[in-house]
């Protein structure tokens, strides 16, 4: 998505036709900035493909059990200072 240094304001009173305004400079600087800090995804991370793929893989292989219901639990007991 190229951005231009001017922005269309559209008129919400009904007229059909819009208004062109120029952009700030400080909106133009910030996409300037935007553009030099977009981060290299292949770069930053590298090999969480193949951690995700092993976690994925050990959840498969875990069996498959019935549900346990929470009151088989035993309650936790008050600590006495």
């Amino acid at each position: 998505m190229e951005s231009s240094p001017k922005r269309r304001r559209l008129d919400h009173s009904g007229n059909a036709i819009p208004t062109t305004v120029t952009a700030s400079p400080f909106v133009l600087q910030t996409e300037e900035l935007l553009q030099e800090v977009k981060l290299d995804y292949e770069k930053a991370f590298d090999g969480v493909d193949g951690c995700l793929h092993k976690i994925r893989q050990t959840i498969d292989s875990m069996a498959p059990h019935d549900p346990i219901p929470v009151c088989l639990f035993p309650e936790p007991r008050a600590t006495q200072i």
